[in-house]
């Protein structure tokens, strides 16, 4: 029997966690309170799901260091790819960290603008803050 290839391991966990969002069921140990939500009404449009779940993909991508990128993209670059995973982490941690707040209020104010405004702030806010930090380092 031949095994299958890594990467399709990946792409098999990433459409499994695709189809329970947007089946909007879980198969799991939540199911009971997920039938609790839907009989209250408070169930998540899928159109807040499927972002969070691309997010994690992104984040998981860049942290762990066997997924396949991370393997190739230190091998062309010639370093260790271990080294790359922890130049990696500092840049998805903080992401990940933007993004988690962004969905703490979307979830507080069920507001998709209020939750992309303060994402974006927030990202601008860093991203002008660590240049002006470059240049008064020069």
């Amino acid at each position: 029997m031949q095994m299958i290839p890594m990467n399709y391991y990946i792409w098999a966990v990433l459409g499994m966690v695709f189809v329970v969002a947007l089946l909007n069921r879980d198969f799991g140990p939540m199911k009971k309170h997920e039938d609790r939500a839907i009989q209250t009404g408070e169930v998540v449009f899928h159109g807040r799901k499927i972002p969070a779940v691309l997010a994690d993909s992104v984040f998981g991508d860049h942290c762990s260091p066997i997924h396949d990128t991370i393997i190739l993209s230190s091998t062309g670059a010639g370093s260790n790819h271990i080294d790359h995973v922890m130049t990696q982490i500092p840049y998805a941690l903080l992401s990940a960290v933007i993004a988690m707040i962004g969905y703490l209020m979307l979830g507080f104010t069920g507001s998709t603008f209020a939750g992309l405004f303060v994402t974006f702030a927030l990202l601008g806010a860093i991203a002008f803050s660590l240049k002006k930090k470059k240049v008064a380092n020069q």
